[in-house]
């Protein structure tokens, strides 16, 4: 076995250990709308946490390394909220502000 094939078998063992549901039905190609629907919405709740987090973070450390981290992650996340928000809309969720968090 080739040092390639190698770290490939030691990667699927751990990601076998750290399976879940949706991964093993994405495996069996049972991945329906509504289980996008609920990845989609949990991604823009939290989205929209790690954003204010980095925003409190940046006010904390408003220069230096820690700031420019903390810009830079909260931009990155920013930039992805088009997208998730067009998935949203895809897949017929509501919008963030009207989903429960618990």
């Amino acid at each position: 076995m080739s040092f390639a094939e190698q770290l490939l078998a030691e990667q699927g063992k751990i990601v076998r250990q750290r399976d879940n549901a949706l991964l093993c039905l994405a495996r069996d190609g049972q991945v329906g709308q509504e289980h996008l629907c609920r990845m989609v919405q949990a991604d823009q709740l939290c989205l929209e946490t790690e954003t204010v987090a980095y925003a409190i973070l940046l006010a904390r450390f408003p220069s230096g390394l820690a700031a420019d981290l903390f810009a830079g992650l909260n931009a990155a996340l920013r930039s992805v909220k088009p997208s998730l928000d067009r998935c949203a809309r895809a897949l017929s969720s509501p919008p963030a502000s009207a989903l429960d968090a618990s």
